[in-house]
């Protein structure tokens, strides 16, 4: 079963789901999709949470609808934000893995034309 290992690193269950990233190659669209949505949920999720005695303080005589409006304002700007911050990161990750890949490239290829002419 040694043999069968994948050239891909396996990363722990938090790392696969907030930033599988190696530095080797670009995130794949499933893993960006991934990181996006975990990045959108997880993240307002705690804020939200830690948002609610906040709220509660300070709006101890305002109606249900005003905190649920405040409540509702912090999930949505949080997975609006953390979300596009995760797209943001993903795009600038892959951008840099994909110009090592073509510098590592263009290193074999150097090294695989001096080669064949210092050989002959």
């Amino acid at each position: 079963m040694q043999q069968q290992k994948s050239s891909q690193p396996r990363y722990s269950l938090p790392r696969r789901l907030f930033f599988p990233y190696s530095g080797e190659r670009p995130l794949t669209h499933r893993e960006q999709r991934r990181v996006i949505v975990t990045w959108g949920t997880v993240f307002p999720a705690i804020l939200y949470v830690c948002t609610l005695p906040l709220v509660a303080a300070l709006y101890t005589d305002a109606s249900v609808q005003t905190v649920l409006l405040i409540s509702l304002l912090v999930l949505l700007g949080g997975a609006l934000l953390f979300s596009l911050m995760a797209w943001f990161v993903i795009w600038a990750v892959n951008q840099t893995a994909r110009q090592v890949q073509r510098s590592n490239e263009s290193r074999i290829a150097r090294s695989a034309r001096n080669s064949n002419s210092s050989g002959g």
